[in-house]
């Protein structure tokens, strides 16, 4: 859907007859439309073509402005199918896992000598 905001002074004012330049408001999510339903004098509807001045970059995955998806830093890829997002997995070095088993094992020896300390 193509929300029109404001059109240029020489739109305005009939000054230019072959082109007009309209400020629209358009959903980044969609695919931008190539024509729009306009209503002339005579209250006729008819189809216009769409030339844009300017097209931004825009990232499918954030829905920011300045990137495409396949630069996005937010950590996703877009899965060009589903059009759905998979989030990166994150690398869990295996010496933290040893670390806290290592330690889990002093813990429970430490809790031994203390039973049989006890016991004693």
């Amino acid at each position: 859907m193509v929300v029109p905001l404001y059109a240029d002074g020489a739109t305005s004012e009939l000054l230019w007859i072959f082109f007009a330049r309209i400020c629209i408001e358009v959903d980044v999510s969609k695919e931008l439309p190539d024509k729009v339903p306009l209503v002339n004098e005579r209250n006729e509807e008819f189809m216009q073509a769409i030339i844009y001045e300017f097209v931004p970059l825009v990232c499918k995955h954030c829905c920011l402005f300045g990137h495409l998806d396949k630069h996005c830093r937010y950590g996703g890829r877009v899965n060009a199918k589903e059009h759905e997002v998979v989030q990166r997995r994150e690398w869990q070095p295996k010496a933290q896992e040893m670390e806290v088993q290592h330690v889990q094992e002093e813990v429970q020896l430490e809790q031994d000598v203390i039973v049989d300390a006890i016991n004693v």
